[in-house]
């Protein structure tokens, strides 16, 4: 769609095609000792001193152009992925917000529909509330009670073998 894919068949098309030998060089030169160079910056320095042929340069310029190429339509396939990603991360946002107030919709909805289904659920409810607080006041009344037996003092024992009539 963003033309990405035509620039890495260009890329494979052109690693496939087998590069032809370079020329041979048109003057000799006295033979030097065959030792490997010291880096990789010595090995282009060699490359760059030794003559090319207006073919390779050709080549290498065509070479040039198709990863310039390939490169824009990366960057360019890479900023439509980001748009996507933000228009999608928008989109979910708005349908995670949607979803929710619909959630909340349908459960106040369901309240209502039971309340309007029932009209005497409103009454039942209050009833249930006043038994609750009645309830507690009980557990309340009771645990006082409890508190003031136990702050009373001891009954006298009568002595043993009195009438305890």
């Amino acid at each position: 769609k963003y033309g990405i894919s035509n620039g890495y068949a260009h890329c494979r098309q052109r690693q496939q095609q087998p590069q032809p030998p370079p020329p041979p060089p048109k003057s000799p030169s006295p033979p030097t000792p065959a030792s490997p160079p010291a880096s990789a910056s010595s090995a282009v320095a060699a490359t760059a001193e030794r003559p090319q042929s207006p073919l390779q340069l050709l080549r290498d310029e065509a070479e040039v152009a198709a990863l310039q190429a390939m490169l824009t339509h990366m960057r360019a396939g890479v900023q439509a992925g980001n748009e996507i990603r933000e228009s999608l991360e928008q989109q979910f946002d708005r349908i995670s917000k949607s979803a929710a107030a619909a959630t909340a919709a349908s459960q106040r909805s369901r309240v209502d529909e039971r309340e309007a289904n029932c009209p005497e659920l409103a009454a039942i409810e209050a009833a249930e509330a006043a038994e609750r607080r009645a309830a507690e006041r009980g557990r309340a009344n009771l645990s006082e009670a409890k508190r003031l037996l136990e702050s009373l003092p001891a009954r006298p024992q009568p002595p043993d073998g009195a009438d305890t009539d």
